[in-house]
């Protein structure tokens, strides 16, 4: 066998099991109804955002591995839109109002004592 095979196979070797344990920290997201995001995740966002009306939702997996719903909506006081990161215990880590940043800090590495880390 010469060098350049040992190298090619010692690659494969080794690549394999790095793709298999990076793939499994990757994020997710799923489209969720309304009508299954807790009650107490659509009424933080509307604590937070006067006259806010939620138009959809997704549950998301995030790298770091904490689980938020991101709800995007409305509001009828200013009419701009909105997208909140909100745990599933009610905690809003992050708002944008149309395509800025308001409050930012949903995508820390630490997970925080108000989110397990599974959805409900």
């Amino acid at each position: 066998m010469n060098k350049i095979t040992r190298y090619r196979i010692s690659f494969v070797i080794l690549s394999v099991p790095l793709f298999l344990v990076s793939s499994s920290f990757a994020g997710w997201e799923k489209d969720t109804p309304l009508s299954e995001v807790p009650e107490r995740v659509l009424k933080a966002a509307r604590a937070v955002i006067l006259g806010f009306e939620p138009l959809e939702a997704e549950l998301e997996r995030k790298l770091n591995g904490r689980v938020v719903y991101e709800i995007e909506g409305v509001s009828s006081a200013d009419g701009e839109s909105y997208e909140l990161e909100i745990t599933k215990k009610g905690k809003v880590l992050k708002i944008e109002k149309g395509d800025s940043d308001y409050l930012s800090g949903g995508d820390k590495d630490e997970k925080d004592d108000d989110d397990d880390g599974e959805s409900e």
